[in-house]
């Protein structure tokens, strides 16, 4: 007996009961076992308990059961394990004694319990060899004794549920396996099997055919009979079994079944039996029929020919399928009439009890030949089946068409037109395909008389608007005399609509009656979108027609353009004319078909212009406007003979404005090393948002280190409603500022009123020897400090003041850039010295010494040292060094004139300041102007009376103070040290 797992292992194996001979390496029979053995009560016969195909594992515990009056269990042993060694033995338990027994798990007579575990680790799957082997003593004489395994789950996880048989692998979960038991045999019988043992037919179809085996077993020799029977009284196939009696018990029969178109599909069980032997021994064996149905597949569609636009649906049915036949019908639409080509599946249904649902709807939506077919797929007891072919037609919707004229009574010079609609045709599916509407077009008509008889004139020849189903009306008509006519219209048909005729004639009187006509001044119109252009709409009456009249309009396509028509109702005189002002506002660009319609309450008319107006919107004429600036400060940068003018290193960005209507789309930069927007640029696109250009800048635009000529442009590339714009090139001149240095040309001290000369001449401009690069140091502009300035790159100034003075030098490049700035702090002194002669003698004899008393007052800020000399006749006699600080005051001092070198006669005799230096460690020359008191002094013999010419007059006494206040200039006279900033 097989006993099965019910788990779901990759690898599951089987645990058997085996004859020897007994290998480790030793399997499983394919069938159950018969064990051999003798009838002599205390022989012994020997079973191995194998396991085969069996995932990886290291150890087990199984419990071997038997009947302990037939087979006694005396020992159970290890020797052809195919466990790795070393093994730990676990349990070696016989009808409950030995090691590792355990009565609560199932322990007792007739029970082997044998576990061991390898201590070497796992198997190598698939795993197949024998586990452990029982040596039994012969109890009792059998003709078939069980050999298997103890139910229960023995205290240990299982590896066959309901069954001690546990096969270990070193985890928490023992393996999955089945179970194979074994029969032993000591007295003489037979065995019964069938091959196979699942015998499959089909209704109507050829026969299936088992053999039955007998096999003697023990020295058996009887005869055995045979028999079948089936498992129900109902139904059942034809089987037939020859020959009936197996002689000896060694022989074959055959088993054939048959179906015939009687039999139901479904599974059958037939028991074969035979019976033999004294006493009388019965063995049987079961052989498993499965009769398959060929079912019929049938179809039936809902009509042979539908409308387009209608829908369809199929049914089937399924003959000589079983009366519980399941599965799937699927129902397939072709779009051939012959069901070929790709299918298109409709409905997949379950099969229920042979029952089959009908198929969905279909809506077919357009004209042709088509065909359905129907696949069965069939179950276990039914094979699959196909229906035949039915073809089917989808013909077209036969619409119909009225008009409408727009009035039936006119005025003579008035127009007519005539509308059309069209319904009862197929417009299509609601998603637009195979066609969004109804298509086609359709004719009006005009007949002479009231009957549409005759030849007609066709006014119009209209297609139907494919995305609406709507008809355009007919052109005006204008009638020209009194009389009768007649309108009609014809619909052309299309692929999937028949065509139409309107049955029903119109008739227009022309007679003469109180009416208006519209006119407009133009009948174009031609305007850029965002403007608006005006008409002027007439009003004329007819027939002495006296009423207001509304002015409307119909605008196709309906949106993008306003119209507002001022004043608005007129008011028509009889016999004259009223005109309104009518404005259309162009919102978005195309051409639109304006209709103006008058309409009148009393009498009630309406009256269209004979011919509509066309308005054309063109595009709004975009500008741009573009300029550079400077991104650190974010002002404009300077333009200079029309180029931007920056400095070097200088981060810009360039913005743009567009004025339009309703500004999108997007303005594309272009960057060029030109300065005449040539060669090949960098370029950026930016998206107009909001009316806003986003700037070109950092990193899609550099930034110039070096002196050049660039340039940038920019183009707006236009809109549903803009022009795109030209090209507008923005020259770029990268600039290196000029460097402003400059030197004065006299050294400290410098002195109020002295001509001070400024040198920039040491000024240059880096950029100026640049290839093609014109440029150079054209102004220099000069700050002194003291509210004063200049020009030009050599200057002089004098201050008139003492105290701290800063000159700032500025340069200016031929690009109008100014440079970095020089500047210089010096500090002016006033030089003012005071002398005075306080007594002097204006006569005296040779040989005696004339004195001249002086004093010196230093009233300037600089320190001086001063020479004071006396000179007779410009000779000096005598001279004096003075220190005075500034604010000091030398007192009196004596020069002395010793005369004794000298002859008689008038000298001119002079005090005078005869050099001046600095006080300091490095003292420096000043000059001052020729300063000092003369006066003539007579010089006698001793033996004479001094006199002077004019008369004898007294001493002078050189009383005369010299005040010298001079704003001297002072003169280095040390090497001039040129000084640069």
């Amino acid at each position: 007996m097989m006993i099965p797992s019910s788990a779901h292992g990759l690898i599951v194996g089987i645990v058997c009961v085996a004859a020897p001979p007994i290998t480790s390496t030793s399997g499983c029979p394919s069938s159950p076992a018969t064990i051999i053995g003798s009838p002599t009560i205390g022989s012994r016969v020997v079973v191995a308990i194998n396991i085969d195909g069996s995932d990886a594992l290291n150890g087990f515990r199984i419990f071997v059961k038997t009947d302990i009056t037939i087979l006694n269990p005396v020992k159970a042993d290890l020797n052809n394990t195919l466990l790795a060694q070393p093994i730990l033995p676990l349990a070696n338990c016989i009808n409950g004694a030995g090691t590792g027994c355990s009565l609560s798990s199932g322990d007792g007579p007739g029970v082997v319990d044998v576990g061991a575990v390898s201590l070497a680790g796992l198997s190598t799957p698939p795993t197949t060899g024998n586990l452990f082997e029982i040596v039994y003593q012969v109890a009792g004489t059998t003709t078939g004794s069980t050999i298997g395994f103890l139910a229960g789950s023995c205290g240990t996880g299982t590896s066959v549920p309901g069954y001690c048989v546990t096969i270990t692998n070193g985890g928490s979960t023992p393996n999955e396996e089945t179970a194979q038991t074994g029969t032993f045999i000591n007295l003489p019988t037979f065995t019964i099997s069938a091959s196979p043992t699942f015998v499959s037919v089909t209704v109507g179809g050829a026969s299936g055919i088992s053999t039955i085996t007998v096999t003697p077993i023990v020295g058996f020799t009887s005869d055995v009979g045979l028999t079948l029977a089936f498992n129900s009284t109902s139904n059942n196939p034809s089987a037939t079994l020859a020959p009936l009696t197996i002689p000896g018990a060694s022989g074959t029969s055959t088993l054939t079944i048959s179906a015939t178109a009687s039999n139901q599909a479904g599974g059958h069980n037939i028991t074969i039996t035979g019976t033999g032997g004294s006493p009388t021994q019965t063995r049987s064996v079961s052989v498993i029929v499965k009769v398959t149905a060929n079912p019929v597949l049938t179809t039936s569609l809902s009509a042979p020919s539908i409308v387009v636009g209608t829908s369809i649906s199929d049914s089937a049915s399924l003959a000589q399928a079983s009366t519980s036949a399941g599965g799937t019908v699927t129902y397939n639409l072709f779009s051939t009439p012959s069901c070929t080509g790709n299918s298109q599946p409709i409905s997949s249904v379950s099969v229920t009890a042979s029952s089959v649902p009908n198929s969905r709807s279909v809506v077919m939506n357009q004209t042709g030949t088509f065909s359905f077919n129907a696949t069965y797929t069939g179950d276990f007891y039914n094979n699959p089946s196909t229906s035949p072919c039915e073809q089917f037609n989808v013909i077209k919707a036969s619409p119909s068409i009225s008009t409408t004229l727009s009035s039936t009574t006119i005025n003579p010079l008035s127009t007519a037109s005539d509308s059309a609609s069209i319904t009862g045709g197929f417009y299509g599916p609601p998603s637009g395909a195979p066609f969004s509407s109804i298509v086609g077009n359709v004719t009006y008509t005009l007949f002479a008389g009231p009957a549409c008889t005759g030849t007609p004139s066709v006014i119009s020849f209209v297609p139907v608007n494919g995305n609406t189903g709507s008809v355009p009306d007919s052109r005006p008509v204008q009638f020209n005399a009194t009389g009768t006519w007649s309108w009609n219209a014809t619909y052309s048909g299309d692929l999937n609509n028949d065509p139409a005729v309107n049955h029903t004639c119109e008739v227009l009187t022309v007679m003469v009656t109180q009416d208006f006509q519209i006119t407009s001044s133009s009948n174009t119109v031609s305007v850029q979108v965002g403007n608006a252009a005006t008409v002027t709409i007439t009003v004329t009456s007819v027939q002495g027609f006296s009423s207001f009249v509304t002015i409307t309009n119909s605008t196709s396509p309906p949106s993008g353009l306003g119209l507002v028509c001022n004043p608005n109702p007129l008011n028509v005189p009889a016999n004259g004319a009223a005109m309104s002002t009518c404005t259309f506002t162009a919102f978005s660009t195309g051409t639109y078909t304006v209709t103006i319609r008058g309409t009148s309450t009393t009498p009630p008319l309406s009256r269209s212009m004979i011919q509509p107006i066309t308005v054309t919107v063109s595009k709004a004429t975009a500008t741009i406007s573009t300029q550079i600036f400077d991104a650190t400060t974010n002002t404009a940068v300077l333009v200079v003979n029309g180029a931007a003018i920056i400095t070097n290193g200088t981060t810009i960005y360039d913005h743009a404005s567009v004025t339009g209507y309703a500004i999108t789309g997007s303005v594309t930069y272009d960057y060029y090393t030109f300065g005449d927007c040539s060669g090949t640029p960098i370029t950026k696109t930016v998206i107009i948002s909001g009316g806003v250009v986003p700037n070109f800048a950092s990193p899609d635009l550099p930034v110039s280190n070096t002196a050049g000529f660039f340039s940038i442009d920019a183009m707006y590339n236009g809109d549903g409603n803009n022009t795109s714009t030209p090209l507008t090139c923005e020259p770029l001149t990268v600039n290196v500022p000029a460097v402003a240095a400059f030197n004065l040309g006299t050294s400290a001290p410098f002195i109020v009123r002295q001509n001070l000369t400024f040198n920039a001449t040491a000024s240059f401009d880096p950029d100026a020897l640049a290839p093609s690069f014109i440029d150079g140091i054209v102004s220099y502009s000069w700050d002194f400090g003291d509210g004063s300035s200049g020009s030009g790159s050599v200057v002089t100034h004098f201050y008139i003041a003492t105290g701290d003075y800063t000159i700032v030098l500025i340069v200016a490049d031929h690009y109008g850039v100014s440079a970095r700035s020089a500047s210089l702090t010096i500090h002016v002194d006033t030089l003012l010295v005071q002398l005075s002669v306080v007594t002097a003698a204006n006569s005296t004899t040779i040989g005696k010494s004339v004195s001249v008393s002086a004093d010196v007052k230093n009233s300037g800020t600089l320190g001086l040292t001063l020479t004071v000399t006396l000179d007779v006749n410009g000779k000096t006699v005598d001279q004096k060094t003075i220190d005075l600080p500034s604010g000091k005051d030398s007192g009196t001092f004596t020069l002395t004139w010793d005369t004794t070198s000298f002859t008689s006669g008038n000298y001119n005799v002079t005090v005078r300041i005869a050099n001046a230096k600095t006080l300091g460690a490095a003292p420096v020359s000043v000059s001052i102007p020729a300063s000092g008191e003369s006066t003539q002094v007579a010089l006698t013999a001793p033996s004479q009376a001094p006199t002077l010419p004019g008369g004898n007059t007294p001493w002078i006494i050189l009383a005369a103070l010299v005040v010298i206040a001079v704003a001297a200039y002072l003169f280095l006279r040390r090497r001039r040290k040129i000084q640069t900033v």
